[in-house]
């Protein structure tokens, strides 16, 4: 029998929740352990580039395999479990080039994770559920868990980092296994015939041959890796300015407070202001956030300007969604989520985390100004996105 709408979402919002509790302590909290291993900003810099360009590769991999199986749990779950290896063996690592291989290998596993559930969400989103309060769930446990990331560290110091880590991966894999029969139940209760899905080179090639989805990589990955300095040395920064442990959580957390209440509203949101023109705001408002925080404001601005991060990820990464949602054939879905996946947390984020580090060595916080200008080419490409995508699927469905 098939699963109920209200029962796909909920378990759509669990395999959110797990994801984000990870990624609400690896985000803030990751560079911090870094830094208390004794790294230098050029060591945590290459750390944290290097992964997003392996990811590059292995996400579309992982991605187009869930295109091909049609079913996401089996790889959802291995590479849950991969990846909570990964962090649980971090507890006992020292030393540059160890760490290196452990983060280089979860970045392999990991991260491919996000585009599949994606794919899951955007199923539902055909089906008549609503993208944002499937996925507000997850940006609610982003919260706790920079809230809770921050209480760790300032009773327990940094070295709390992997074991929260390791804790988080438990539950995301419970959380991906529950997907298993909800796929499963759906696709029984379809009943329909499936268009033929494409292997990897050949979804790529369409997806290639797309002059729009070109235009769309631009303006979603200039504005998404727009965050690689404050992911990177956004705590560090903070924490450097004597700002306390707790308050740095909580500046993490406003921001996703902010994300929560746009997704909240989600299709109203996306029905009258449209996809494209959501990326177009989250670009302006990334000049305004970056352009300001690059001047070290006092800790009432910077919980004004981390609202800031409901348009400068939420909008844009809102618009990206529906984009492919309505762009891209259901067959490619899961391909098209890899690329986007691999450009704006993979090769681009890989280079601008390296930059990052290398402007934060020298400039400190000034170095927010390269994350302005990102923005500024982020809001351009989605302008000029507005302007050749007709709203039509970009590629023809087969069979």
């Amino acid at each position: 029998m098939g699963l109920s709408k209200r029962g796909y979402a909920v378990r759509v919002a669990l395999l959110y929740g797990g994801m984000f509790f990870v990624a609400g302590i690896h985000l803030p909290y990751l560079p911090a352990w870094l830094e208390w291993r004794g790294l230098p900003p050029e060591s945590i810099a290459l750390i944290l580039a290097l992964p997003p360009l392996v990811r590059t590769f292995f996400t579309p991999i992982f991605a187009a395999a869930a295109d091909r199986f049609r079913d996401p749990r089996h790889v959802l779950v291995a590479l849950g479990i991969a990846a909570g290896l990964a962090y649980a063996s971090l507890v006992w690592a020292n030393g540059f080039w160890v760490i290196l291989a452990i983060i280089v290998f979860y970045a392999m596993v990991g991260p491919a994770m996000m585009p599949l559930a994606e794919v899951v969400a955007l199923k539902g989103v055909k089906a008549g559920l609503d993208y944002g309060r499937m996925r507000t769930p997850g940006s609610l446990t982003f919260i706790g868990a920079n809230i809770i990331g921050g209480y760790a560290i300032a009773r327990a110091g940094p070295e709390a980092v992997p074991y929260l880590l390791a804790l988080g991966s438990l539950a995301l894999v419970a959380a991906a296994a529950a997907q298993g029969r909800l796929m499963d139940e759906t696709a029984s209760a379809a009943g329909e015939e499936q268009p033929a899905r494409a292997g990897l080179l050949e979804g790529l090639g369409e997806l290639a041959r797309a002059r729009a989805f070109w235009i769309f990589l631009v303006a979603a990955s200039a504005t998404g890796t727009s965050h690689a300095l404050i992911y990177a040395f956004g705590t560090v920064h903070w924490l450097s300015q004597s700002i306390s442990p707790a308050t740095t959580g909580l500046l993490w957390a406003i921001g996703v407070i902010a994300e929560v209440v746009l997704f909240l509203f989600s299709r109203v949101v996306v029905e009258r202001v449209g996809a494209v023109t959501l990326i177009v705001i989250g670009g302006t408002a990334a000049i305004v956030r970056w352009g300001l925080m690059a001047f070290d404001p006092p800790v009432a601005a910077l919980f004004l300007l981390q609202a800031l991060h409901g348009a400068t990820f939420g909008a844009a990464h809102l618009g990206a969604m529906h984009f492919i949602a309505r762009a891209i054939p259901e067959r490619l879905g899961a391909t098209a989520q890899g690329v986007y996946s691999a450009t704006t947390g993979g090769i681009v984020m890989a280079a601008m985390f390296f930059l990052s580090g290398r402007l934060y060595g020298q400039l400190g916080g000034r170095a927010y100004l390269a994350m302005a200008v990102l923005g500024l080419i982020g809001a351009a490409a989605a302008l000029l996105l507005s302007r050749v995508w007709n709203g039509r699927r970009l590629i023809e469905d087969t069979h």
